[in-house]
């Protein structure tokens, strides 16, 4: 079973005591962070180097590591060092459906806000 990734608060372990079912929610619950998530859709296109991630992203390495470090615990990613870099990709191969369904899912949703009439207030 893992660990929790971070500190934030939770509620009592899965009542299932199926630990395939405590690491599914413990993996859907980091992709709960909007950092996290878009690291994963991208991850799941293939490998990115971290100063590729950053400059993606917007925020510094020492951001994108702590996240990076964060999914590594969980087992969603994985890193390799070629050379003077760290590429990382999904540890996962079956997440990186997940990860694109999750996508396409917000952005579908998006579309139907943008198309749906104002309501008045």
């Amino acid at each position: 079973m893992m660990e929790p990734a971070d500190s934030a608060a939770r509620p009592a372990a899965c009542p299932s005591h199926d630990p395939l079912v405590s690491d599914l929610i413990e993996a859907l619950r980091l992709l709960g962070h909007p950092l996290r998530f878009n690291l994963i859709t991208q991850l799941a296109q293939g490998p990115v180097a971290v100063g590729d991630l950053a400059a993606r992203n917007g925020v510094s390495l020492s951001i994108i590591s702590q996240q990076l470090a964060l999914l590594r615990k969980a087992g969603l990613v994985q890193g390799r060092r070629e050379v003077k870099q760290v590429f990382y990709s999904l540890a996962r191969p079956r997440m990186a459906e997940v990860a694109l369904a999750l996508a396409e899912m917000t952005r579908t949703e998006a579309a139907l806000n943008d198309s749906a009439p104002a309501r008045p207030c």
